[in-house]
């Protein structure tokens, strides 16, 4: 079996900082095929470490190169997602080992984190998740309410490091970029 999630890095926050988008449609599809491959949540976690290290390596090298300072902006984009409750049942676990392990390995490298469309049914869930995270991360957290984010949305104020410029978000987040071309991926591979 092989995990993928099509995590990419889509540019630079106006201070330089990595700025990456995730899709849960693509965790729903994965969190599925890992149920039915009877993947433990051990396992999942473990799967998320070597993602984070992908991530973690590609901060550092931008850092290295002069830009940000060091830390990245998360984009997380909900679109098109339908988490049932079911689903959401059965996935906790995985959700759980994976968020909490991340959260408190790679506190420092997510200067923010941005929740965009979310679905109906993530008003129930978000609570449920957010209980699980440490109160460090809590704090980077912003989730945009608006039914179609703008560009403003993705600014924090007068910050240049969480300040998101057309130029590093996809077209379907209200940037400038193909939504086929992030600048890497980063690939989440399991053997």
């Amino acid at each position: 079996m092989n995990f993928q999630i099509r995590t990419g890095i889509w540019g630079h926050s106006r201070g330089g900082c990595v700025v990456v988008v995730e899709r849960s449609v693509e965790w729903e599809d994965q969190m599925s095929a890992c149920l039915k491959a009877n993947i433990t949540s051990q396992e999942f976690r473990d799967i998320r470490v070597y993602a984070c290290e992908n991530f973690a390596d590609s901060i550092r090298d931008a850092h290295a190169r002069g830009m940000g300072n060091g830390q990245a902006i998360l984009v997380y984009d909900m679109a098109g997602s339908y988490i049932g409750l079911n689903l959401a049942r059965r996935v906790l676990h995985y959700v759980r080992a994976s968020l909490v392990d991340c959260s408190l390995r790679y506190v420092g490298c997510t200067r923010r984190i941005i929740l965009v469309n979310g679905p109906a049914a993530f008003r129930f869930i978000w609570p449920l998740v957010r209980a699980f995270l440490p109160e460090i991360t809590k704090k980077k957290i912003h989730v945009v309410t608006s039914a179609q984010p703008t560009l403003a949305d993705f600014s924090n104020g007068s910050d240049p490091l969480t300040t998101i410029e057309a130029s590093s978000l996809p077209v379907s987040l209200g940037g400038s970029v193909p939504d086929a071309q992030p600048l890497r991926i980063l690939s989440q591979p399991m053997g």
